[in-house]
């Protein structure tokens, strides 16, 4: 598959329907495009998890402000593996919250 993104497809949704797509989109840091592909194109399970992406904004910004942290020396690097340890059981705890989600093939308010 090429990496040209160069087509368009024409979508129709209500004016709500597009502020809530595009605050989602923002909320996850993924202009519409990404995110709608992302959604559509993935063969994992699309899940709708109420304060979903806040938890992943949580432990990116987290992984960020250690990394800088790390990289200006404010953090001591003997700490790292410990942290890195912690951030990963975090992400493994979260992922199986995730697959103990129903997949939702239907969604409608």
């Amino acid at each position: 598959m090429s990496d040209t993104r160069d087509k368009t497809i024409n979508l129709r949704v209500s004016e709500e329907e597009k502020e809530k797509i595009s605050q989602l989109a923002k909320s996850v840091d993924l202009d519409v495009s990404t995110l709608i592909r992302n959604a559509v194109l993935t063969d994992k399970k699309l899940v709708l998890l109420t304060g979903g992406s806040e938890i992943a904004r949580e432990i990116s910004k987290l992984i960020t402000e250690f990394h800088r942290a790390a990289k200006s020396g404010i953090i001591d690097k003997k700490y790292c593996p410990v942290v890195l340890t912690s951030l990963e059981e975090l992400v493994s705890t979260f992922n199986q919250l995730m697959d103990k989600l129903p997949d939702i093939s239907d969604y409608s308010e």
